[in-house]
């Protein structure tokens, strides 16, 4: 499933999201939320769709588990290698590892490609290099795995960015926060939320209906100027 495209995905979201909301209000830690929230939203993301029952959502979705666990090895083996006294060398074989997923989508043929290949791959490897390069720079000296996971898959920019800074999602994953701070930005949330939506689902359709829908007819600059003159008059 498109996330961010149809009103149905925002529905799922809205079930997963809401307990997740009322768990947290309830002044359930973060972190015991923000893993299977994201979890759950990979499953709808990557295995529902018009061919929620074939075999290819489900095997982007172990595409996605079989390189989020890669790129944990990776990270893991360098943080242990650098504070052995390694670093030079084992930083430069962390990004190569850390980048080989998509180097090999962006240079094998299709075929072999498709192997790894998924939605996001891009925003996932710069994410996970986000890592390799603050443990280079000694500002990690620990990676829980379920903190890792959680940042690396998390669900809002999986597929369509921003690429979130490692240390920036560490503090607010672990950063305690008070009921009314919680409430505060549950707030900020549904603005933002209502935002998208005006500007996706109005105002893009209104553009669409006025404007693209009628140029895919036509062709060509000309064709675009004397449309939006003839409209103005």
């Amino acid at each position: 499933m498109i996330p961010f495209v149809s009103f149905l995905y925002f529905g799922l979201v809205a079930y997963v999201v809401v307990p997740a909301l009322i768990a947290r209000a309830a002044n359930v830690k973060a972190r015991y939320i923000i893993l299977p929230t994201t979890l759950i939203m990979v499953v709808v993301q990557y295995g529902l769709g018009p061919s929620a029952l074939a075999l290819t959502p489900w095997r982007d979705i172990g595409k996605i588990l079989g390189f989020t666990a890669g790129e944990f090895v990776v990270a893991a083996a360098f943080l242990r290698a650098r504070s052995s006294g390694h670093r030079r060398y084992a930083f430069y074989a962390a990004v190569g590892l850390a980048l080989a997923p998509l180097a090999a989508v962006k240079f094998l043929p299709p075929a072999p490609a498709s192997i790894v290949a998924f939605l996001g791959i891009s925003y996932l490897t710069f994410r996970a290099l986000d890592v390799i390069f603050v443990i280079q720079d000694g500002l990690v000296k620990d990676l829980p795995v379920g903190e890792y996971v959680a940042y690396l898959l998390f669900f809002p920019a999986i597929s369509a960015g921003p690429i979130d800074r490692y240390r920036r999602f560490r503090a607010d994953y672990r950063r305690e926060r008070s009921r009314d701070e919680v409430i505060e930005d549950l707030d900020r949330a549904v603005e933002r939320i209502f935002r998208g939506l005006l500007y996706s689902f109005v105002i893009g359709r209104l553009i669409d209906f006025y404007w693209l829908a009628p140029l895919s007819h036509e062709a060509g600059l000309r064709a675009t100027v004397e449309y939006m003159y003839a409209y103005s008059m």
